[in-house]
């Protein structure tokens, strides 16, 4: 099992230097032997997936603003990568309503700008299914190193938003008896349509990174919907303000992936299950930020 790990100081930079005997992983409980360590940069098989959605264009007053959002987004997949490792595969994929899969893997990085010239926003959104749809693409890729980065302002037209559950003091009306009603049919659709997208990030074993990117300055990012597929994976979601700032987004999330550690160890488990890992370090004044867990070979 492969298990990329940033580290980072109390100040959030990236800790170089270290050794494979300060780092100790536990699969289930029981402390497993580093088997395979790297502290250099390390081939990745990279999948981006764009939201082209109908909610990630603006309506005809702020067509200027869509239109460099656009540009911005277009400068931001160029810069990334103009910085690929020549050895580093890619694969590009839009969605909206369906997943189009624009350029499948592929180490001729300039076909990923030609493919985005091509796209034409619009339509409603599926993210969860987008996710669920292109990370079994995994399966094919070169590299034991698996990168998913989603550019999503994380809606989901197909799955409801859940804020929180309603409280109520009891015995409660007839109308709030169809309000509970209501709300367990959502959160049901919604733990189907997010658990699913969970279980196969998890069998695929990509690290999934998302920038949570509006239509324009303020525009809202449904956070819980993209931290909900980040954070068990070992990734993480860069929010950004305003469409302009993804370029930075992406420099940095690049910047983590050059700047990983790559660990490897025997699983305990051989039944195709998902199990629960967990990285830490001797010095505990680092943290440590890796997979949850992963799916063991049948």
């Amino acid at each position: 099992v492969v298990v990329p790990v940033t580290v980072t100081d109390r100040s959030g930079r990236f800790v170089p230097g270290l050794t494979a005997d300060q780092f100790e992983i536990s699969d289930g409980g029981s402390r497993r032997a580093i088997t395979q360590f790297s502290a250099e940069r390390v081939p990745v098989s990279l999948g981006i997936v764009l939201d082209t959605s109908g909610s990630m264009t603006s309506d005809p007053k702020a067509r200027a603003a869509d239109d460099a959002r656009w540009a911005d987004t277009r400068r931001a997949l160029e810069l990334l990568v103009e910085r690929l490792n020549p050895r580093d595969e890619v694969l590009f994929a839009a969605f909206a309503d369906k997943v189009g899969l624009a350029v499948p893997w592929t180490r001729e990085h300039e076909r990923v700008p030609r493919a985005f010239n091509a796209l034409r926003p619009g339509g409603y959104t599926a993210m969860f299914d987008a996710v669920r749809l292109i990370a079994p693409a995994f399966q094919r890729a070169e590299h034991a190193r698996k990168v998913l980065l989603v550019i999503s302002d994380g809606r989901d037209s197909l799955v409801p938003h859940i804020s929180g559950t309603p409280i109520y003091r009891y015995p409660v009306s007839r109308e709030q008896q169809v309000q509970i009603q209501i709300y367990e049919r959502q959160k049901a659709l919604r733990d189907t349509a997010v658990g699913a997208a969970q279980q196969v990030v998890n069998k695929s074993g990509v690290a999934l990174y998302a920038i949570g990117m509006g239509t324009g300055k303020g525009a809202y990012v449904d956070l819980m919907n993209l931290e909900s597929l980040t954070d068990d994976s070992g990734g993480y979601v860069e929010a950004i303000a305003e469409p302009s700032e993804i370029t930075a987004a992406v420099a940095r999330i690049f910047d983590e992936l050059q700047s990983q550690y790559m660990l490897a160890f025997e699983p305990v488990h051989d039944d195709g299950k998902y199990h629960e890992i967990t990285v830490t370090m001797k010095n505990r004044d680092l943290r440590v930020r890796a997979r949850a867990g992963y799916v063991a070979p049948p």
